[in-house]
């Protein structure tokens, strides 16, 4: 995830903040543990005091983050799109967003991404020409595609001419083949 410096500057300052506003708490009060095997020193029959003899973690097993030591945003959004398994969803959001770099400006300023389906992605010249050259540039679309996916899934680009007006307005209509025009 690609940051800009305002809001990396904006990330630093939020979790000094955040830091500074922790020091002014009070620690909290934990009861020691008793070991395995140790007679506690106070007789609770309450179902609490068994949760006191609980597993410890051994000297080579770090210890669990608190709620005084913030995680990093990073790390939160990554264990997010892990546990909801939209890895490929944000890297297909990439190909979108990421066009004018995968292709170069001058490409990307006569074609768009349309949709991305089931395992097609439909790319939109903006004339009959430009598909042409695109559909001569797929092989090098392709390729830069899948780098960009990183390899996690067979998606083919499909590359379609600009959509013609349709000239069938009104109750009466005369059939035939309509205009001769390509439009581009």
């Amino acid at each position: 995830m690609l940051l800009s410096e305002s809001e990396d500057d904006f990330l630093d300052e939020l979790f000094e903040r955040m830091q500074e506003a922790s020091r002014g708490l009070p620690p909290t009060k934990r009861r020691p543990r008793a070991r395995r095997g140790q007679k506690k020193s106070d007789d609770r029959s309450d179902s609490f005091a068994s949760a006191d003899l609980g597993w410890r973690p051994g000297p080579g097993i770090a210890r669990p983050r608190t709620w005084r030591e913030p995680a990093s945003i990073k790390d939160s959004l990554s264990r997010v799109v892990w546990k909801r398994q939209w890895g490929e969803s944000i890297s297909l959001g990439t190909i979108i967003s990421q066009w004018p770099t995968i292709v170069g400006s001058a490409v990307a300023a006569h074609s768009q991404v349309e949709s991305i389906e089931e395992g097609k992605i439909l790319v939109r010249a903006d004339s009959t020409a430009w598909a042409k050259q695109l559909q001569l540039l797929l092989p090098q679309i392709e390729k830069r595609v899948g780098e960009e996916l990183g390899g996690s899934g067979d998606y083919n680009v499909v590359i379609k001419g600009p959509v013609a007006p349709s000239w069938k307005k009104g109750k009466f209509v005369v059939k035939g083949r309509g205009p001769r025009d390509t439009y581009g």
